[in-house]
C-alpha cells in the first residue's frame, strides 16, 4: 500500500464516520501515510434540529467549541498516527469538503456512508453521495457498524464491466489496497434480454447456447486483465454470474465474507446512471461491507 501516502477522512460526528476514522486510521497506520481529517462547518438547517436524527450537541455549533469537539472525536481513535485535523466552513459539506480534496490531493478519501440525516440527506442526497460522485481521488465508503480492518484487505471483490472505470478500480486495488496474501473476486454479471425467453423468440434462438457464448466471452475477457507476477501472492478467480450486477455483487459479497467491494464510479450506461442511480450507489447503500470506488484513469 505505499502508493498510499495521504489520506483525507470526512467526519461529521456521527456513529458512522467514526468507523470511516477507524479505517481510515488503520491504513494509515498500515502503510505509513500521513492522515487528514477534516470538518465541514455550515449552519444546521431548522430542519436538522428538530428530532433524535440530529446527533452533534448545541454546544459545538459555535466554532471554538465545534474544534474542540472535533479534537475529542478525532485524537482517541488516531492515537500516534500521524494526523492533522482540519475544521473547515462552507454552503454545503459537499463543496467544502471537495475544496479540501483539490487542495490535499489525497491518494484515498475515506467517508461514511450515512450522516446524521435530516433535510439536506432527505431531500438534496446525502454528502456522502455527492462525494462519491465528484471527488477527483478513490473514495473508500464505510457502512454503519463496519469492524476497521488492519490496513489491508485480504477478500477483495471487484465488479467488472469491462468499462474504463472498472478496470481501473482493479488496477488500484491489488497494488494499493490488498495484502500480498489476497484474494481478489473479479465478478462480472451478464444481463440476458427478459425479451429472449419470450415463447416465440426463444423457439427461433438457442437462448442457452447464447447465454453459454456470452459467459464464456466474459471469462475470457477477465482472465485477460489477470496483472500475472507482478502480484506475486495473490490469489485472483474470476466469476461470471447472471442476473442484474447489483443483486450479484451485493450476494457475492455476503457469500464470501468480503472485506472490501472495489468498484468503478462509471458503468455503462448512462441511461441507467440518469433514471435509476449506478450501480455503485446502490451497491453502496445495501454493502455489508466498505466500498471503494475509483474514477477511470
Amino acid at each position: 500500500m505505499s502508493a498510499i501516502q495521504r489520506i483525507l477522512c470526512a467526519v461529521d460526528f456521527s456513529a458512522c464516520s467514526q468507523s470511516a476514522l477507524e479505517q481510515a486510521v488503520a491504513i494509515a497506520r498500515c502503510s505509513g501515510a500521513k492522515l487528514v481529517v477534516v470538518h465541514a462547518w455550515q449552519m444546521p438547517s431548522p430542519f436538522d434540529l428538530v428530532g433524535p436524527a440530529y446527533e452533534t450537541p448545541a454546544a459545538i455549533i459555535e466554532p471554538l467549541g465545534l474544534r474542540l469537539a472535533l479534537q475529542d472525536f478525532v485524537l482517541p481513535v488516531a492515537g500516534d498516527t500521524e494526523t492533522t485535523i482540519r475544521l473547515v466552513h462552507g454552503a454545503s459539506a459537499r463543496h467544502a469538503i471537495l475544496s479540501e480534496v483539490e487542495s490535499c490531493l489525497p491518494n484515498l478519501l475515506v467517508i461514511g456512508s450515512h450522516g446524521r440525516g435530516g433535510f439536506d440527506r432527505l431531500m438534496l442526497g446525502s454528502t456522502s453521495y455527492g462525494l462519491l460522485r465528484k471527488a477527483s481521488c478513490p473514495v473508500l465508503v464505510v457502512p454503519p457498524g463496519a469492524t476497521a480492518s488492519q490496513g489491508r484487505f485480504r477478500r477483495v471483490l471487484c465488479g467488472m464491466d469491462f468499462s474504463a472505470a472498472s478496470v481501473s478500480a482493479f488496477r488500484f486495488a491489488i497494488h494499493c489496497m490488498s495484502a500480498s496474501d489476497a484474494d481478489v473476486r473479479l465478478l462480472h454479471s451478464i444481463e440476458m434480454p427478459p425479451e429472449l425467453r419470450e415463447r416465440q423468440i426463444a423457439a427461433a434462438f438457442d437462448v442457452e447456447a447464447v447465454r453459454a457464448a456470452a459467459e464464456a466471452a466474459a471469462r475470457q475477457r477477465l482472465e485477460a486483465l489477470w496483472p500475472g507476477d507482478d502480484v506475486s501472492g495473490m490469489q485472483i478467480v474470476s466469476e461470471v454470474a447472471e442476473g442484474p450486477p447489483r443483486t450479484r455483487i451485493l450476494e457475492v459479497a455476503r457469500r464470501e465474507h468480503a472485506d472490501v467491494i472495489v468498484l468503478g464510479t462509471h458503468g455503462r450506461s448512462a441511461f441507467d446512471r440518469l433514471m435509476f442511480g449506478s450501480n455503485t450507489e446502490a451497491v453502496v447503500r445495501e454493502a455489508p461491507c466498505p466500498v471503494l470506488t475509483v474514477r477511470p484513469e
